[in-house]
C-alpha cells in the first residue's frame, strides 16, 4: 500500500513558551481515493460491436422530474472508453449521443434507464448506440406531380405481452422526427429509426394546404406504395444506419359504403342521434367520411371509404348508461351491406377470487388482475389489485374477454370458471348481462429456474442478461429477466407453471426492446423447457450476441414504385 505524506501542525510548550512545529502524518492513499466513486466504461456500435469515439456522455443524478440536476459531460476516447470521477452515491442516468447515431441511456437487465451508484464504489458500464436509419422520399399524384401538406409517418409492428399491435413509431416518445409533413416539392423525411420493419402511412390534415389536389386521394389512411388496405402494403426493412429513399404515389382509388342497422332492446323507446367513432387498424380515428341515419328503421350508411380494415363504435349518448356497440370490418373490393350493430347498456359481472391461505402481497399494486376485451390495441400492465372474496366488474359491454395476471408476487392463476365453463385459456364471450359468477383461484408458485452463464471462452459471464421467455397469444415475450452475478449465476424464483425458453445475452437489452425478431436471432442459444408448480430446473447457458449487420453502404439506397 502506498502512503500519503501530509504535513501536520503541532504546538509544543517549552520553558513556558508555545512553539509551532510541523510533523509528518502518513495516510494510506485509500483513505483519500476510496472515498470517491467513479463511473467508467466503453461505448460501442450496437450493430457491429466496434468501439465508438467522440460520443458525448452525460451523467445526471436522477432526483425526479421536479429537480434540475447538475450533469457532468465526458467524451469517449479513440477506443470508446470514458471516465467520470467523483460522483456521490445516488441514482443516476447515463446518456450517450453522437451525430449519425440514436441517443440512448444505459440500462440494466429488464430495467429502465436509471442505475444505483453506491458510496466509494466503481461502476463499469457498457453503452451501445444504434446507427440512425431514415426513410425519405417524395409523395406524388397520378400525374407525377408533388403533393404538399400530406403527413407521412412510420407504422411499426409491436408486441405487448406476446400480443401483436400496430402503432405509429416514435423514438423515446418524440414524434417530431418520426413523422413528416410533405413540403411544396412533395419531399419528406422520417429520421431516428431503429432497425426494424415499417409501413409508411400517409394521411391528410383536416384543412390541407392544397385542398383540391387531395380530394379523393387522401380521404383516409393510405399505406405505401398506395393502398388503404394494410395487407396490400409494402413492408419496408430499415437496416442500421441505412438511408432509404422511396416514391410514394397517391392515386384516386375506389371508394365504398358501409350499410347496416342498429338492434336496440325492446324496452328502449327513446329516439337518439347515433354518435360514431371510426378508426383504422392502427388505432387512428378518421374524420373524412359522412353518415346517414334513418330514425324510423334505425338503419345507417357510412362512406365513402377506401379499402382498409376498420373498427366502428356507435353510442346512443355520452353517458355510461347509454347504449353502445362496436364491431370490426374490412373493405376490400365491394360495399359492405347488412352490418348488424347490437346495442346494449353496460352491465356488471360478479366474481369470486380465492387466494392462497396466508398470502400477503408485496405492495397494494404488486398483483393486478386484468379483464381485457378483444380489440384493445395495445396491452399494458394495468388492472385491479386482487383481493380475497367477492368482487365485481362493472361497465362491461358485449364482447369477448380474456383474463391476465400481472404480478411481482409468487402467484399464478390456477383456474377460471364462468359458471361451469373453463375460461382460463380461451377467455369468454358476453352477449347479455351474465347470471353466472366468475370463479378465480390463485395458487402460490414455488418453482425455481437457476443456472450458470458461460462466455464463449468457457469463463463464467458476469453481468449477462438472462431472460425467461414465455409464449404469448401471437409471439413469445419476456416474462422476467435479470443480470447474472459475479460468478455467472442466476435464479428465477416463483416461476408459474408453463412452457418457457431461457436465453443469456452478452449485454443488457430492455425487455420491451426484445421482441420476436430479436428472439429469432438468438433462439439457437435458447433452452426450451416445461415446468410444473413444484419443479426446480438447472441450466448451463452460453452467452448469445444480439447483432444486426449494418449495410456496407449506409449513405443511400433507393426503392422506386
Amino acid at each position: 500500500m502506498v502512503n500519503l505524506k501530509v504535513k501536520w501542525p503541532l504546538r509544543i510548550r517549552r520553558n513556558g513558551e508555545t512553539l509551532l512545529a510541523f510533523g509528518l502524518l502518513l495516510l494510506p492513499t485509500c483513505y483519500v481515493s476510496c472515498q470517491t466513486s467513479r463511473v467508467q466504461g466503453v461505448v460501442t456500435n450496437r450493430a457491429t460491436g466496434e468501439s465508438l469515439a467522440g460520443v458525448r456522455l452525460i451523467l445526471c443524478e436522477d432526483k425526479g422530474d421536479l429537480v434540475i440536476p447538475i450533469c457532468p459531460v465526458a467524451m469517449s476516447a479513440a477506443d470508446g472508453s470514458f471516465f467520470f470521477a467523483g460522483p456521490k452515491a445516488g441514482l443516476y442516468r447515463l446518456m450517450g449521443e453522437k451525430t449519425g447515431f440514436l441517443k440512448d441511456y444505459f440500462a440494466e437487465s429488464g430495467q429502465g434507464s436509471s442505475f444505483q451508484l453506491r458510496r466509494a464504489s466503481s461502476r463499469r458500464i457498457h453503452l451501445s448506440l444504434w446507427p440512425e436509419a431514415s426513410i425519405s422520399g417524395r409523395v406524388l399524384d397520378e400525374n407525377e406531380k408533388p403533393i404538399a401538406g400530406v403527413t407521412v409517418s412510420a407504422i411499426r409492428e409491436g408486441y405487448a405481452f406476446g400480443r401483436r399491435y400496430l402503432e405509429e413509431y416514435q423514438y423515446w416518445g418524440d414524434s417530431s422526427a418520426t413523422e413528416s409533413k410533405t413540403k411544396r416539392d412533395g419531399t419528406f423525411q422520417i429520421a431516428e429509426m431503429t432497425p426494424g420493419k415499417y409501413y409508411l402511412q400517409a394521411s391528410c390534415a383536416a384543412f390541407p394546404e392544397l385542398d383540391d389536389s387531395l380530394l379523393g386521394k387522401c380521404d383516409a389512411l393510405t399505406y405505401f406504395p398506395g393502398s388503404g388496405y394494410l395487407p396490400k402494403a409494402t413492408l419496408l426493412a430499415a437496416e442500421p444506419g441505412e438511408k432509404r429513399e422511396v416514391v410514394f404515389r397517391l392515386r384516386p382509388g375506389p371508394l365504398y359504403s358501409v350499410r347496416g342497422s342498429l338492434e336496440v332492446p325492446l324496452d328502449f323507446n327513446r329516439d337518439f342521434e347515433p354518435l360514431y367513432a371510426l378508426s383504422a387498424e392502427t388505432g387512428v380515428y378518421l374524420s373524412k367520411w359522412k353518415d346517414k341515419y334513418n330514425h324510423k328503421t334505425r338503419s345507417f350508411e357510412l362512406g365513402p371509404l377506401p379499402q382498409g380494415d376498420y373498427r366502428l363504435g356507435i353510442s346512443s349518448g355520452i353517458y355510461p348508461s347509454d347504449l353502445t356497440s362496436s364491431v370490426s370490418f374490412s373493405l376490400v373490393d365491394a360495399d359492405l351491406d347488412g352490418l348488424k350493430m347490437r346495442m346494449r347498456q353496460p352491465f356488471t359481472l360478479l366474481g369470486r377470487i380465492h387466494l392462497p391461505a396466508g398470502f400477503h402481497s408485496k405492495t397494494s399494486y404488486s398483483t393486478l388482475l386484468s379483464l381485457t376485451p378483444d380489440g384493445t390495441s395495445r396491452l399494458d400492465k394495468s388492472g385491479r389489485p386482487v383481493k380475497d372474496g367477492d368482487d365485481t366488474w362493472s361497465d362491461l359491454m358485449p364482447g369477448h374477454y380474456r383474463l391476465r395476471l400481472f404480478t411481482d408476487d409468487p402467484l399464478y392463476l390456477k383456474s377460471a370458471f364462468l359458471g361451469s365453463e373453463d375460461v382460463l385459456a380461451q377467455g369468454f364471450t358476453l352477449g347479455d348481462p351474465p347470471h353466472e359468477v366468475l370463479e378465480l383461484t390463485l395458487f402460490k408458485s414455488i418453482a425455481e429456474v437457476r443456472g450458470t452463464v458461460f462466455g464463449l471462452d468457457g469463463v463464467p459471464a458476469s453481468g449477462a442478461d438472462v431472460k425467461l421467455i414465455s409464449k404469448g397469444e401471437d409471439a413469445p415475450f419476456v416474462w422476467k429477466s435479470m443480470n447474472a452475478d459475479e460468478k455467472g449465476q442466476f435464479l428465477f424464483s416463483g416461476v408459474a407453471p408453463g412452457a418457457y425458453d431461457v436465453v443469456a445475452l452478452d449485454e443488457a437489452i430492455r425487455d420491451w426492446e426484445f421482441g420476436p425478431d430479436e428472439f429469432a436471432q438468438v433462439s439457437r442459444s435458447a433452452t426450451h423447457f416445461e415446468i410444473d408448480d413444484k419443479s426446480e430446473m438447472h441450466f448451463d447457458l452460453r452467452v448469445a450476441k444480439l447483432r444486426y449487420q449494418a449495410p456496407a453502404d449506409i449513405t443511400e439506397s433507393t426503392l422506386i414504385h
